[in-house]
């Protein structure tokens, strides 16, 4: 049995400030393992696990629509800066399905002279169809990072229609009943749509454990269990012996810079993942396990049983970044 753990933003940035963490079996894992270090952007980490193909025209054949001129839109909460815009996206701003259907009729409205037409994949993930495919270089939303800033701005010959259709949108949201209904709730308006070209996935699938909206492509996904032991129970009546963990409860905290929460999900992970992944990999229940991640600090340490003969390696003590 080989087993992955997928984990996005488990690597703070350089320039922040190291946190005192008490992960020993991770540590011990960490110092024991193998680490090969690799620099990868978020989008590109996500895609590599959770769809195959090109998420845009699969959203499209999905819903039985021309995936021949088609683009995703995300719905984001932004709050301007004077040089920068905070931006939180659609996966954690608790839209309900109605909300994104009530919006995706209206847009499709507004934009019935240009044809372009909106339909909700998820609340978090809309399908735009288009008379005729357009051209801009805008990032994936999900390498915004929690910042938008001037280098964002996409490019590409279409990128003044994008920027136009950006700036009308976020006029017609302000005005729209959701969003007014939405502040009498206490929620964050969404007072954005992030426009943005499909992705291509390398997932090749095997059985992946995922909760996030992502992973709503993957033909063979299960709900991600909350521990190793409610993990090894599943597995356990599975037929393919290499396993993905997409857990992706960091996310949250590097797009805020939410330190306490960072801090409070590793240590619950220790308990209820690291320390029993050890003990599997040590008793030869796990023949090899890679835990892998996303960002400048991204990579994959592979820890194996004979690993744990490499007594001349120092001690290590993860403090955000390994």
């Amino acid at each position: 049995m080989k087993l992955t753990l997928a984990i996005p933003s488990l690597n703070l940035d350089e320039d922040e400030a190291r946190i005192p963490l008490n992960l020993s079996a991770f540590n011990t894992m960490l110092r024991y393992g193998t680490l090969h270090r690799q620099r990868c952007a978020p989008s590109s980490f996500y895609a590599r696990y959770l769809w195959c193909g090109e998420l845009a025209e699969n959203a499209a054949k999905d819903l039985n629509m021309p995936s021949e001129a088609v683009a995703l839109a995300s719905p984001v909460w932004q709050k301007m800066g004077m040089h920068q815009a905070n931006v939180l996206t659609a996966e954690y701003l608790d839209i309900g399905k109605g909300e994104a259907e009530r919006l995706c009729f209206d847009l499709s409205e507004f934009y019935r002279d240009i044809s372009w037409h909106f339909t909700p994949i998820l609340p978090e993930l809309w399908l735009i169809s288009m008379q005729r495919p357009y051209r801009w270089g805008a990032k994936p939303v999900l390498d915004l990072g929690g910042l938008l800033g001037a280098d964002d701005q996409p490019d590409g010959e279409d990128a003044v229609t994008w920027l136009r259709v950006q700036t009308e949108i976020q006029m017609w949201l302000a005005a729209h009943p959701v969003n007014h209904d939405r502040r009498k709730r206490g929620l964050p308006e969404l007072n954005g749509l992030w426009l943005w070209d499909g992705l291509n996935g390398g997932g090749q699938g095997g059985t992946v454990f995922a909760d996030t909206v992502w992973s709503r492509f993957h033909p063979n996904r299960r709900s991600l269990p909350d521990s190793f032991r409610a993990y090894a129970e599943t597995a356990a009546h599975l037929p393919d012996t290499h396993h993905i963990l997409f857990m992706d409860d960091l996310r949250l905290s590097g797009l805020t810079g939410d330190r306490e929460r960072y801090a409070s999900v590793l240590q619950q992970w220790e308990e209820r993942w690291f320390a029993p992944l050890y003990e599997a990999v040590r008793t030869g229940k796990i023949k090899r396990l890679d835990i892998s991640t996303d960002g400048l600090n991204g990579g994959t340490l592979t820890f194996t049983a004979a690993d744990r003969w490499k007594f001349w390696r120092g001690t290590r003590n993860f403090d955000g970044i390994w």
